[in-house]
């Protein structure tokens, strides 16, 4: 590797971002995602910087079951757990009388010139995204892949043996469930 392909090569570790590296790196803006993408193609430069992530998640010590539970803990946060009501409203517990867990989930604490507070959680949505795709849940046909208990296995049946079934529980019938599918034996 030459001088500037190193360099690229640390600017790229910044924030893994090609684009910025390249120009960081001295290569001309106007050629700077065209230049990143084919040195990151190159099998040296490739296998330099899958070393240096390697050792920066070594030395962090960050494993993906790390990752995973910081997103637990920001995905399955509860608001019930952080606030109390008072007279004039909502307010946020005392930090001390709050779990990790709950600490975890707080983006930021804001409070404004008269007093008034306000709390950002962060965005459990994109947790619970970033979950699902660690998963697999997204992957086409991962509702046969997944584990189902008992009493998820209705989940498998078509829409209209379920309807049956709870119209039959409804009339006070008992419908065992080895019985047949609607139109089969009928």
């Amino acid at each position: 590797m030459n001088p500037r392909q190193q360099r690229f090569v640390e600017e790229y570790l910044v924030d893994l971002n090609g684009y910025r590296a390249a120009v960081r790196a001295g290569y001309e803006e106007k050629w700077a995602r065209h230049i990143a993408s084919r040195l990151l193609r190159r099998p040296e430069i490739a296998q330099v910087v899958e070393k240096a992530k390697e050792e920066r998640r070594e030395r962090l010590r960050i494993t993906a079951d790390r990752v995973l539970a910081e997103l637990a803990r920001i995905a399955f946060a509860d608001i019930g757990r952080l606030v109390v009501r008072d007279a004039k409203g909502l307010a946020l517990k005392d930090t001390s009388a709050l779990s990790p867990d709950d600490l975890a989930a707080i983006a930021a604490i804001e409070v404004s010139a008269d007093g008034k507070g306000r709390v950002r959680l962060h965005s459990k949505l994109r947790a619970l995204d970033a979950i699902a795709r660690h998963l697999g849940l997204f992957e086409k046909g991962a509702a046969e892949k997944r584990d189902t208990t008992p009493e998820h296995d209705e989940d498998r049946l078509p829409a209209r043996e379920i309807l049956r079934r709870k119209l039959a529980q409804l009339a006070g019938e008992e419908v065992p469930d080895d019985a047949p599918p609607l139109g089969e034996g009928e």
